[in-house]
């Protein structure tokens, strides 16, 4: 049976002077028919090119229960329930504000350069054993996406993890005051976004604003090994944070790791919390995705919940597509592994997924598209990554668009795979470069399109168990 999130008196409640023109009983929150489920409370909400007072009829017909408007829909059936507001986005935030303070249970807020949603989703992976778990859905990470979460947050929540991004100064600050979260945690500060700040310590400032809308007395979780960990750690102390934990490789750190080994299946972790030595098995690879872990554990350690526990589910986790999952594939009768690191890219993201591809067994093949967001740094950060590639013996790097273009100009001669300028142009060059064996790293920002390359191949190649 659903539980009932939203009412005519919620409503009423959070919305002083509004009321709905019809009792209903919401089991779920849409701002999208194309997801949207009988049950569900629909607000229309316009956006820079489309308006939800168009989908209205819409909502209604795939079994909306209610609807917040900021204008009248005469077409609309008169039973059906609607909540006249002045501005629908902000009547969603105060709705967010009125769910959060309803839940008694822990808000956990993230953000960070890289890392957010696997950290966000293999965070919630391992709370679920201690208690109910609501966690952000995808990366419903901005202005619109919080308040969302926070609206579709059952109140018997025990552990709530709101995933926060931000393209802008500002923008954190704003909904980390709207989620008050008990414990928030930056992974990386990395030179992301780059084109909309100074330098990476603005960077730097901006992902601390979380710890503005943290609640009083809550705990911090940084990543000791930032160049940038004083900028958070003057921040979170400014803002009231009650205690510190930290993560990373440093002696100093509060759970470090000591020990890092890439297996057949994730990677073994030998780690010490606080002077206390543990070990586990993560079903991810790369050492990243190790501190990734770490710093979730972190969180574990900091809502006094069974560390142990906790890691020895992680042999369990693996990547997410997008995000590094591995595929054995055959194509024209050859066997290749596929590694789908194609959701997005940024310039440590991508010298994290080099390195990882260089513990694959076989001929290691770098298909990398473009990063995005980078300013006036663009040319300088793509043609840097030649040295990584070359420190890793990575064997052929395959390129697509304009900047990375200059980066295959920079490649030693015999590294140099096919390079194009779109995705679907490179694509049968790369088919006619495998071999029996190799291992395909896709990766690129999401704009570069390089996930079609990740498309075709999961389309047109069989999988091998």
């Amino acid at each position: 049976m659903s539980i009932i999130l939203w009412n005519q008196h919620d409503i009423k409640a959070a919305l002083p002077g509004v009321t709905a023109s019809l009792p209903f009983a919401a089991t779920g929150v849409s701002i999208d028919t194309r997801t949207l489920k009988p049950g569900d409370l629909f607000i229309a909400i316009k956006g820079e090119t489309m308006d939800g007072h168009d989908f209205l009829a819409k909502a209604h017909e795939n079994g909306a229960c209610a609807a917040i408007i900021s204008q009248d829909v005469p077409s609309l059936p008169a039973d059906f329930p609607v909540i006249n507001v002045s501005d629908t986005l902000k009547a969603m935030e105060e709705l967010g504000k009125y769910a959060r303070n309803r839940c008694p249970g822990t808000f956990i807020g993230l953000t960070g350069s890289v890392g957010k949603t696997t950290c966000k989703t293999m965070l919630a992976y391992m709370l679920s054993a201690f208690g109910e778990t609501y966690a952000t859905e995808g990366n419903l990470n901005n202005h619109i996406g919080v308040p969302l979460t926070l609206m579709r947050t059952p109140q018997t929540s025990q552990f709530v993890i709101i995933e926060m991004g931000m393209n802008h100064a500002e923008e954190i600050r704003h909904i980390s005051k709207m989620a008050q979260p008990h414990i928030a945690m930056i992974t990386t500060v990395e030179a992301v976004h780059i084109e909309y700040f100074k330098n990476v310590e603005a960077i730097a400032k901006a992902k601390a604003e979380i710890f503005e809308g943290m609640v009083n007395k809550g705990v911090a979780v940084l990543p000791f090994d930032s160049p940038y960990y004083l900028i958070m750690e003057v921040s979170a102390d400014q803002w009231g944070a009650s205690k510190r934990i930290t993560f990373g490789t440093s002696a100093n750190a509060t759970i470090r790791m000591v020990h890092y080994q890439q297996e057949a299946q994730g990677g073994h972790v030998d780690a010490v919390i606080e002077g206390q030595p543990f070990s586990y098995k993560i079903g991810m690879f790369g050492e990243h995705m190790a501190i990734n872990s770490l710093a979730n554990l972190g969180i574990i350690h900091a809502l006094s919940l069974d560390v142990q526990k906790a890691a020895n589910l992680l042999q369990g986790f693996s990547a997410l597509p997008g995000r590094g999952k591995l595929y054995p594939l055959q194509i024209n009768n050859i066997n290749f592994s596929l590694c789908d690191d194609s959701y997005n890219a940024s310039p440590a993201s991508m010298r994290a997924a080099i390195t990882q591809l260089s513990h694959a067994k076989g001929r290691k093949i770098a298909v990398l598209g473009d990063m995005l967001e980078l300013g006036n740094h663009a040319l300088a950060l793509h043609t840097g990554l030649a040295h990584d590639i070359t420190k890793q013996r990575i064997d052929m790097v395959c390129t697509s668009g304009h900047f990375m273009r200059h980066l295959h100009g920079t490649l030693p001669h015999h590294l140099q795979g096919p390079c194009a300028e779109d995705p679907d142009t490179l694509y049968p060059q790369l088919i006619a470069c495998l071999k029996a064996g190799d291992t395909v790293l896709v990766k690129g920002s999401h704009g570069s399109h390089v996930h079609k390359i990740v498309t075709r191949l999961l389309e047109e190649a069989k999988p091998v168990s």
